[in-house]
C-alpha cells in the first residue's frame, strides 16, 4: 500500500464567478440566489458560488433546496418537506440556481453533479433550523462511479461527503469513487471517497475440439479386370479408386483437403485374330496431384504486459492477446495404375472381342483438421478512489482510499488437431502403386493471459490537482497469470508466457 500527501501539486484552481458574491444576502450582483429563470430561458440560472463552508445563516431556503432520508422525492424541497435523494435535489436545485443541502445519514444512490451546483453534506437535521454538523453524507452507491462531473467549469463545492463505490463484479470491471471529467470546477473538501475492489479478468475458453466425422482413408487399389461379358463390351472407365474426405464436425470451414484419387490402369482390347488394339488410356494415367504434409501452425497470442489507459469512461482493462487458428491439413497423393502385365485374352463362348483394363493405383488419405485457437484472458480491473481527466480539481482536507485491483484472467492453449487419413494399399504383386497418407492439421495458437488490474488512490491525465491537508492511499495490485505450458493430443508443446501484475500507487498520472 502506498499514502502520500501533496500540499500544492499543481495549479491553483482559479475562483471564477466569485467576484461581487455576498454570503449574507445571497445575491451574485446580477440577482437573488435561487431565483427562477425569466420567461422564455433557454440555460438553468448558475448556483452562486460557494467560497468557503457555509455559516448557519446560509442554511435557508433563499440559498438551497434540502436533501434528508426522512423526505419525499415529490417533497417541496424545502426543511418542512425534503427530498429523499439527493439526486431529486439536484434537478430542482438547477431549475432554481441553488445549492443542494444534504443531512448525514446514507443515500443509496450514483450522483451525476450539475455545473456550479454545489452539495454540502452533514446536516444535523434533528432541529428545525439545520444545523451543521460534525459528520458527513453518505453515498452508497450501487454502481460505478459512485459520484461522476463532466465539464464542470463553474465553481462547485463538494463538501462533507462520504462517496463509496461498491466492488465491481463484471469480469474485468472497475470500481471508481469519483470520475471528474474536463470538471476544473470541482472543489472536494472535507470528505472521503472509496473505491472498492476491481473485478477479476474473464478467464479465456478454449476453443471447440473438431471431430473428424468424414471417411478419412484413401480406396485400396484395384486388379485388372475385364470388361466384356458375352457380347457386350463395357467402354465405361472403371476402377477410379478415390481418395479419403475429410469431414471436421463441430465448427463449419475447417475440413482437410481431400485425398487424391488413384490412377486408372489402361484399356486394352483383344480381338479374333489374337492383336490387341490400344485405346485411350493405354498408358496408364498419373494420379491426382495433392501431396500430404505438414500443415501451418497458428500463430501466437501474447499475453499483457502492464499499463493504464485511463479515459472519460474510466479504466480500460488490458487484455491478452487472441492467437490464430491452425490451418487444415493437407490430402495425401493418390497411387499410379499400371497396364497389364502379360494379359491373357480368354474368350467366353460367343464373345467377338475381350477388353482388359489394367490395375489402378490406391487413393490417398484425406488431411486432418486443424486446431483451433481459443479466445484471450481479460485484464483485471481497477480500483480508483479518485480519477480525474483532462481538467485539475481541487482537494482540500480529503481521504481517497483505493481498494485491490483485479487478478488477470488466464490465456487458453486451443484445441488439437486430429491426424490425416491412412493411404489405401495396392494391389499385392501387380505392380501399382500405394497412395501417400494425409498430414495432420496445425496445430492452434496459443491466446495469451490478461494483466493485473491497478489500485491508485488518485490517478490524473494531464495537470495535477491542487491538493491540501489531503491522504491518497492504494490497495494492492491485481495479480498477473504465471506462465503455463501444455502438450495437445498430437504432442504439440504450447507455453502461454507470464502475464504482468498491476500495480498500486497512492497518486498515479499518465
Amino acid at each position: 500500500m502506498q499514502i502520500r500527501t501533496l500540499t500544492s501539486f499543481a495549479l491553483l484552481l482559479a475562483a471564477t464567478g466569485c467576484a461581487g458574491y455576498d454570503a449574507s444576502s445571497g445575491t451574485d450582483g446580477e440577482g437573488t440566489a435561487g431565483e427562477a429563470p425569466p420567461s422564455g430561458a433557454t440555460e438553468a440560472p448558475k448556483a452562486a458560488p460557494v467560497t468557503g463552508t457555509p455559516n448557519d445563516s446560509e442554511l435557508t431556503e433563499a440559498f438551497g433546496v434540502f436533501v434528508s432520508n426522512a423526505g419525499r422525492d415529490d417533497g417541496a424541497g424545502d426543511r418542512e418537506s425534503p427530498f429523499a435523494t439527493i439526486g431529486a435535489g439536484i434537478a430542482r436545485a438547477t431549475q432554481l440556481g441553488k445549492r443542494v443541502y444534504v443531512c448525514a445519514g446514507t443515500f443509496a444512490e450514483q450522483i451525476t453533479v450539475a455545473d456550479s451546483i454545489s452539495i454540502i453534506g452533514g446536516l444535523d437535521c434533528s432541529r428545525p433550523d439545520w444545523k451543521l454538523g460534525m459528520g458527513r453524507s453518505r453515498i452508497q452507491a450501487s454502481a460505478s462511479p459512485a459520484l461522476r462531473a463532466d465539464d464542470i467549469t463553474s465553481p462547485t463545492r463538494l463538501e462533507r461527503l462520504e462517496i463509496i463505490a461498491p466492488d465491481a463484479d463484471a469480469p474485468s470491471a472497475s470500481s471508481i469513487g469519483l470520475l471528474a471529467n474536463r470538471s476544473p470546477g470541482i472543489t472536494l473538501v472535507g470528505s472521503r471517497v472509496q473505491s472498492g475492489n476491481g473485478a477479476k479478468g474473464a478467464d479465456g475458453v478454449d476453443a471447440v475440439q473438431l471431430m473428424q466425422a468424414g471417411t478419412l482413408n484413401g480406396a485400396n487399389g484395384s486388379a485388372e479386370t475385364t470388361a466384356c461379358s458375352a457380347n457386350f463390351c463395357s467402354t465405361v472407365a472403371r476402377n477410379v479408386n478415390p481418395g479419403g474426405t475429410s469431414v471436421c464436425a463441430g465448427a463449419d470451414g475447417h475440413n482437410g483437403e481431400s485425398g487424391g484419387y488413384g490412377g486408372t490402369g489402361g484399356l486394352y482390347d483383344f480381338t479374333v485374330n489374337a492383336v490387341w488394339v490400344s485405346h485411350n488410356g493405354q498408358t496408364s494415367t498419373g494420379a491426382q496431384p495433392r501431396t500430404g504434409g505438414a500443415a501451418a501452425k497458428g500463430i501466437d497470442g501474447a499475453s499483457a504486459a502492464a499499463a493504464s489507459t485511463l479515459s472519460a469512461e474510466g479504466y480500460s482493462p488490458v487484455n491478452g492477446l487472441a492467437g490464430t487458428d491452425g490451418a487444415p491439413g493437407k490430402g495425401g497423393l493418390g497411387g499410379n495404375g499400371v497396364r497389364p502385365l502379360n494379359p491373357i485374352p480368354r474368350l467366353e463362348e460367343g464373345a467377338t472381342i475381350t477388353r482388359w483394363y489394367g490395375n489402378s493405383g490406391a487413393g490417398g488419405g484425406a488431411g486432418g483438421c486443424p486446431g483451433l485457437a481459443g479466445t484471450p484472458g481479460g485484464g483485471g480491473g481497477a480500483s480508483i478512489a479518485v480519477l480525474v481527466i483532462g481538467a485539475p480539481l481541487t482537494v482540500e482536507s480529503s481521504e481517497l482510499i483505493a481498494k485491490n485491483g483485479g487478478d488477470g484472467g488466464r490465456g487458453t492453449f486451443g484445441s488439437s488437431p486430429t491426424p490425416g487419413g491412412r493411404p489405401g494399399l495396392d494391389v499385392a504383386a501387380k505392380g501399382g502403386t500405394g497412395g501417400y497418407g494425409g498430414g495432420a492439421g496445425g496445430a492452434a495458437g496459443v491466446s495469451g493471459s490478461g494483466a493485473g488490474g491497478p489500485s491508485y488512490g488518485l490517478a490524473f491525465t494531464e495537470t495535477a490537482p491542487t491538493m491540501s491537508a489531503t491522504t491518497a492511499k492504494a490497495g494492492l495490485p491485481g495479480n498477473g497469470v504465471e506462465q503455463l505450458t501444455s502438450v495437445d493430443l498430437m504432442g504439440n508443446a504450447k507455453t502461454i508466457l507470464a502475464s504482468a501484475a498491476g500495480v498500486a500507487e497512492g497518486i498515479m498520472s499518465r
